[in-house]
């Protein structure tokens, strides 16, 4: 059975906002002619103002406008092009049209006064990004949780609950295309070059589910999960990877959240057909204070960053699809799907009715061509939840009962170079806390994430165990300023509407700020 560990982190995410486009045929861009007014406004408020205005995006790392000078100029019908001049030499900056797109870097020293020689590539602190929304091209609702990413290098992240996201790549990347895939559309490819960097639309088509398999081909669903068991070794990584990783750990308290974790992740991932663990280091966090006063209830969750990883089916082979349970649940092969553009046999489960254990509900897929599991999407069954508060719930105070509502898991993997990689982590529990003699009830909902960012086959490097994150390790409480450029070239998943109000407010409030 999955093992449920401490779920009670918290931290704090911010993104970067300013972005550009890629290799389109140099156009005019810096000869057209605007009329602005600054008046000792900070570099990046100037910036800000031409990216609204000017028809073209910016691109620059935070980091080189920290203790700029602040801009004094009042410019009439001038080219763009004499701003920037003005603007950013005054900072020791260059800049350079690329594309529809401004990058902008730090000027190496005071005999390079051009952009010509620069080799950004190599320039470990800048890159390019591109923000938008994915959408159903039916009925134009939100796609959530779709996977966006580089096909030719292994770098992506996730959309959020809106289908809004945010990717960061390396500059390299200008001739490359971004995809966009979720189960049950067609996954959709598109140019760098033909991207703009911000508000973009991507429409994804619905697929039509597939004829079920089971007519043409009877197969016992028990029988396909062996070999999709048997099938593991040669599917997955035979030997070590390092991982980049976003995680954010959040408690909403009757709606409104009260704490929020969130991390970049260095993991070293152990190699599937071994017994070794994998390690984890924090790279760099951030933990809310209390976004909104929390009861003094005390509910201590199971969870957290290595729970997370547990539910890495395929090294970690849940009780769902582990022959010596097969007789605990009642399978049934449904019909195909679409992910990633591969079709997917879909296997529906559900504990047997006289348990009284708390099993799983729900389903998993698997890959027609390779017997990969390639994602699995349950749930802590209805028939047994009742009898799962001691696997979720470490501790509850005396006088208050504690029930489990729901209690949800999403893992996905993604196919490269021959190979399936993991890809998604989401857990999410739900439980009800009411006081004895009390009419009013608490409702606490904790949500786990993970997304694997980047993944690299060839430079690794042990995580020595000094580094290695363990259950009682603290997220750094560092709440300022809302600021979107926290986690400078890092991806990470982009917060729901709500969760960014949240984020704003602390930063207002703020309180609780540390250095770096």
């Amino acid at each position: 059975m999955i093992k449920f560990r401490k779920k009670y982190l918290a931290l704090l995410v911010c993104f970067i906002a300013f972005s550009p486009p890629p290799n389109q045929a140099q156009t005019s861009v810096l000869e057209k002619k605007y009329s602005f007014s600054f008046q000792n406004l900070p570099l990046e408020s100037v910036i800000d103002t031409l990216r609204k205005n000017a028809d073209c995006g910016f691109s620059y790392n935070a980091d080189i406008i920290v203790n700029t000078q602040n801009i004094s100029f009042v410019f009439k019908n001038k080219p763009l092009s004499t701003i920037l001049d003005s603007i950013l030499l005054l900072n020791n900056l260059l800049y350079k049209q690329v594309g529809n797109n401004i990058v902008i870097v730090k000027r190496v020293s005071n005999n390079d006064l051009t952009f010509n020689n620069y080799s950004y590539p190599n320039d470990t602190v800048s890159y390019i990004q591109f923000a938008g929304q994915i959408i159903n091209h039916a009925n134009k609702e939100p796609v959530s949780y779709a996977y966006v990413f580089l096909k030719s290098q292994p770098i992506g992240t996730l959309s959020n609950a809106e289908g809004r996201f945010i990717i960061k790549l390396p500059y390299n990347c200008y001739n490359d295309s971004i995809y966009f895939s979720c189960i049950g559309y067609r996954m959709e490819g598109h140019q760098i070059a033909h991207l703009q960097s911000v508000n973009y639309i991507i429409t994804l088509s619905p697929v039509d589910v597939q004829i079920r398999e089971v007519i043409v081909r009877p197969i016992k669903p028990e029988e396909l999960l062996k070999e999709a068991l048997d099938a593991i070794p040669h599917n997955y990584s035979p030997n070590t990877q390092m991982l980049t990783g976003f995680y954010r750990e959040t408690i909403q308290q009757n709606g409104n959240y009260v704490v929020l974790s969130e991390a970049i992740l260095h993991i070293y991932k152990a190699k599937y057909n071994g017994y070794s663990n994998d390690r984890v280091k924090i790279f760099k966090a951030r933990k809310s204070p209390f976004i909104h006063k929390m009861d003094t209830v005390v509910v201590k969750f199971q969870g957290g960053i290595y729970n997370s990883l547990s539910l890495d089916i395929a090294k970690n082979p849940s009780n769902f699809i582990s022959v010596d349970y097969f007789n605990f649940y009642d399978f049934k092969l449904d019909e195909i799907a679409t992910i990633e553009g591969r079709s997917t046999y879909i296997i529906s489960f559900d504990q047997k009715d006289y348990l009284p254990y708390a099993l799983y509900k729900g389903k998993v897929y698997i890959d027609r061509q390779t017997l990969a599991f390639v994602r699995a999407d349950f749930m802590l069954s209805p028939k047994g939840i009742d009898n799962a508060t001691s696997m979720l719930v470490r501790k509850s105070p005396l006088g208050f009962k504690v029930k489990p509502i729901t209690a949800t898991y999403l893992v996905n993997y993604t196919f490269r170079n021959g190979g399936w990689y993991l890809n998604h982590i989401r857990e999410e529990l739900k439980i009800k806390v009411h006081k004895r003699f009390n009419i009013h009830s608490l409702i606490f909902k904790s949500v786990a994430e993970m997304v694997i960012t980047q993944t690299d086959t060839i430079n690794i490097k042990q995580i020595s165990r000094n580094e290695t994150v363990r259950e009682t390790d603290i997220f750094t409480e560092k709440i300022g300023p809302y600021d979107e450029a926290f986690w400078s070239k890092y991806n990470f998943i982009k917060p729901d509407e709500l969760l960014e109000d949240a984020l704003k407010r602390i930063g207002k409030n703020g309180k609780k700020v540390n250095s770096n």
